[in-house]
């Protein structure tokens, strides 16, 4: 081994900047939080690429001594703390001491900087963390701090980035989050396509919120406020009718400070409860004061969580609070019932792709491989619907099954595809029924197969609209009415990133003023009467996948929740007839074993396994 020696600075500021600095919104983070305890009320953010070419941050707030600008770049200097007792009150958003340094170790910075009192500024150049030029400049008031080339010299770090929209995303998430914590500075955040968004600076929470997510959210606020034991919280909620399909739209402000923290999600989401359906969560904005004394901010290196030492008594107050505010309201709509529940099924068969084996080929597949073991299926998302609800006409048009089932049960349905017209089941194949109006029974020469209605279903109707989409292409079809989107400045930034994905499909997206954007077109694969909310939903579902899968794998997330939203819901009665075509069309598919979403979606059962249960 090689004798110990101490490591040069350079190296251990890359080290540190690796604790803090992630990617180019740690960056923005540390330079803002600095404007804000510099007492900026006007703080400019430009970048471009993502951040990962060009930061820079702009404000008026009280600027830095010329005599320590050179200081404020070396570890560990800061001017928020000065003994280890003051980490336990923390009122700066920025304390660390570290953030200036390992920015600067990591990339090429540009700082001006002047105090009101001085008659001339400083401006700096450093690069990889080492001084290459000073001078003085005549300056207004306020930083101006520029970083270019972000992990210029580590590329082992940069290769780590993600592509330039995902980073710009997490940067206009982050300046909402910043700016609704203190709306009393007037934020602007531009890239290379303009601004991106802007706030009064009015110091009214609401006027934010308006600028940040447009006139829909801001006529749907629910004033909180209330002050109980060591508690105090301001701000508002959000009619549950509108509601995301993540927590990304939770905000919390302890102290003024953006954080995240487990008592305060668990609060809001056990209090808004069945009023939101389904894996929906709700949007939520709330300013929460309590003794510094009580909060742990240096728990994580960045600062994004924060623990409390009373987690249980907050989220209990909490919640109780936002229940009964939430009682006072009207017109929420209740959605009980929707969960369901686990089912303990037989399953040994694994995704794969079939298409090149016959229908008959494909069903005697179904009794291959060895005994099945027992595992959990979680339970889905999806609603209940009234048992004997349903009707076998068209059934595979667009996925849809109508309304009338249980007044015609011997109605034959008019299969509209041709590829189906003529597909039925093999002669020992026999349907037997429907057990709890979840599962088709389905008799066989080796034994008893239980096929999932909804997954059986999901994996026809995608199928399906794959092939349909490899016909029409891109087809697309105008709305009656454009849909104008509302959506958060990071939102906005995803779908305007995915634009020329979107449109390839069929979507037509505008922008439409600051925060707004307009649909006017859809894929011709969507059915023709989706309303407003389903057309909401799949852009919700659109924004959510987009996050976490590359650009090409958009169009088959689209597919898959489409087909979701159109097949049977699980609790649905269906006829023999619609039992028949389900179960004789599904052994027709790619893959008759697993839905899109790769649940299971038949449970076998032989002969030999239900003789053994009886002894015989």
């Amino acid at each position: 081994m090689a004798g110990i020696e101490k490591l040069s600075k350079q190296v251990a500021n890359q080290i540190s900047a690796g604790e803090v600095i992630e990617r180019p919104a740690s960056v923005v983070k540390e330079l803002v939080e600095n404007s804000v305890d510099a007492g900026a009320d006007k703080i400019g953010i430009t970048i471009s690429e993502g951040g990962k070419e060009f930061i820079r941050v702009l404000d008026n707030g009280q600027g830095i001594a010329s005599s320590e600008i050179e200081l404020a770049f070396s570890r560990y200097a800061t001017s928020k703390i000065s003994s280890i007792d003051d980490i336990y009150s923390l009122t700066p958003l920025g304390f660390r001491g570290e953030a200036l340094a390992s920015i600067a170790a990591v990339s090429r910075i540009e700082v001006k900087s002047r105090q009101a009192e001085e008659e001339s500024g400083v401006r700096l150049e450093i690069e990889g963390g080492e001084l290459v030029r000073r001078e003085k400049a005549g300056l207004p008031a306020g930083t101006e701090i520029t970083v270019r080339d972000l992990f210029y010299n580590t590329p082992a770090r940069y290769k780590y980035l993600k592509k330039t929209g995902t980073e710009a995303s997490r940067i206009s998430k982050l300046i909402t989050s910043l700016a609704l914590a203190s709306p009393e500075i007037n934020f602007t955040l531009e890239n290379q396509r303009g601004v991106v968004l802007t706030t009064p600076g009015s110091g009214n929470l609401a006027d934010n919120i308006y600028s940040l997510y447009g006139e829909e959210i801001h006529d749907n606020l629910i004033p909180l406020n209330f002050s109980r034991e060591f508690l105090q919280v301001s701000g508002y909620l959000v009619n549950p009718r509108q509601h995301r399909s993540s927590r990304q739209h939770e905000y919390f402000f302890v102290n003024g400070r953006p954080v995240k923290n487990p008592f305060l999600k668990m609060a809001v989401e056990e209090a808004y409860g069945t009023r939101l359906p389904a894996g929906k969560y709700p949007l939520v904005f709330l300013n929460i004061k309590l003794n510094p004394i009580l909060v742990d901010v240096n728990i994580h290196p960045t600062k994004k969580e924060v623990k409390f030492s009373r987690g249980e008594a907050v989220k209990d107050i909490l919640q109780q609070e936002i229940t009964q505010n939430l009682k006072k309201s009207t017109g929420y709509q209740e959605f009980s019932g929707t969960e369901t529940g686990s089912y303990s099924v037989q399953d040994d068969y694994s995704p794969r792709k079939d298409k090149g084996s016959t229908g008959s080929e494909k069903q005697q597949n179904l009794f291959a491989g060895e005994n099945f073991s027992y595992q959990q299926i979680e339970s889905t998302d999806y609603q209940t619907s009234d048992s004997r609800s349903l009707s076998e006409s068209d059934l595979f048009k667009e996925g849809e099954i109508s309304q009338e089932a249980a007044n015609k049960p011997d109605q034959k349905s008019d299969i509209k595809s041709e590829q189906q017209s003529d597909i039925s089941l093999p002669q020992d194949y026999r349907v037997l029924g429907q057990l709890h109006n979840l599962f088709i029974l389905l008799e066989t020469g080796e034994g008893l197969l239980l096929v999932d209605q909804h997954n059986a279903h999901e994996r026809i109707i995608f199928d399906n609209l794959c092939a349909e989409l490899e016909e029409t292409d891109n087809d697309s079809r105008l709305l009656l009415t454009p849909l104008p989107l509302e959506l958060s400045p990071q939102e906005k930034e995803i779908i305007l990133d995915i634009r020329t994905e979107l449109e390839e499909l069929g979507f037509s997206i505008e922008e439409f003023g600051p925060s707004s954007l307009m649909l006017s077109a859809v894929p011709v694969f969507l059915e023709e009467e989706s309303g407003r909310d389903n057309l909401l939903d799949i852009i919700n579902q659109i924004l959510e996948k987009a996050r976490i899968i590359e650009k090409h794998e958009l169009s088959e997330e689209i597919l898959i929740y489409s087909a979701c939203r159109q097949a049977v819901k699980e609790g649905a009665y269906l006829s023999r007839a619609e039992m028949e075509r389900i179960t004789a069309a599904l052994f027709q598919t790619s893959n008759p074993y697993r839905c899109p979403h790769h649940r299971p979606i038949v449970i076998r059962l032989s002969l030999d396994q239900l003789k053994k249960k009886v002894d015989r």
